[in-house]
C-alpha cells in the first residue's frame, strides 16, 4: 500500500496530450461521479505548507452519512452515524459529542458540492499519465467562493481512465499565507466496517 502511495504521489510521468481546451462538463460529471460513489472508500488526506505534512487523516466511508475520521499521531477519532457524531481517543471507546450534525446535514453537503461544481472555472484537461501500472486521465480547474467562507483553490485531479475514479485530488489554497496543499488518495471497494456506538 505505501508503495502503491508512493507511486502515485512521486511517479506520474505525462505520456500524452497537451494541455486541453475548457473540458469544465467532463470535470463537473467526474466529480458528481465521485460524490455518488463514496461507498467502501478509503481515503488518506495530507494537508502540508512548504513541503512539510502538517496534519494526516485517514478516512473510511461506508457511505456518504456513515464516515470515521482519525488523526494519525493525535489519538483522536471523529465517527458520523447518520445525525450523530462521536469522538474518542482511541478509536475503541466512544462518546457522544457536544457539536452534531445539523438534520439537513446531508442535502446541505450535497448542496454545497453542487455549488462547487457550478461555479469551478480555467478548467483544463491536460492529458493522460501513467503511473503504478495504471493510466490516468489529469484534470485542472480554479474554484474561487465568498460564502460560507472565502475560498480561493486550484485543484488537480488523476482520475483513473479504466474507471473514470478519482484516484487522487491536490487542492491548493491559495487564500492565506503560505499556501496550503491538501493532498487526497482514494482506494475503493473496501471492505468497511464502521462502530456502532449507538445513541446513549
Amino acid at each position: 500500500m505505501i508503495r502503491n502511495l508512493t507511486a502515485l504521489v512521486l511517479a506520474f510521468v505525462l505520456v500524452t496530450g497537451p494541455a486541453g481546451a475548457s473540458c469544465v462538463d467532463e470535470i463537473r460529471g467526474v466529480l458528481k461521479s465521485h460524490d455518488a460513489g463514496l461507498k467502501n472508500v478509503t481515503a488518506t488526506i495530507e494537508t502540508s505548507q512548504k513541503g512539510e505534512v502538517l496534519l494526516r487523516t485517514n478516512v473510511s466511508y461506508l457511505d456518504y452519512e456513515n464516515i470515521m475520521f482519525e488523526t494519525v499521531g493525535r489519538s483522536y477519532w471523529t465517527l458520523i452515524r447518520g445525525l450523530v457524531q462521536f469522538t474518542s481517543d482511541d478509536g475503541k471507546t466512544w462518546r457522544k459529542d457536544m457539536t452534531q450534525p445539523e438534520p439537513d446535514w446531508v442535502e446541505a453537503s450535497r448542496k454545497n458540492a453542487a455549488k462547487m461544481r457550478a461555479g469551478l472555472q480555467e478548467a483544463e484537461c491536460v492529458g493522460e499519465q501513467q503511473a503504478d501500472g495504471k493510466t490516468f486521465k489529469v484534470y485542472r480547474y480554479f474554484y474561487e467562493a465568498k460564502l460560507p467562507y472565502e475560498t480561493e483553490s486550484r485543484s488537480t485531479l488523476f482520475v483513473e481512465s479504466k474507471t473514470g475514479r478519482i484516484i487522487r485530488h491536490d487542492a491548493l489554497s491559495l487564500h492565506g499565507s503560505p499556501e496550503t496543499l491538501i493532498r487526497k488518495i482514494y482506494t475503493y471497494d473496501q471492505s468497511v466496517e464502521l462502530p456502532n456506538p449507538g445513541v446513549k
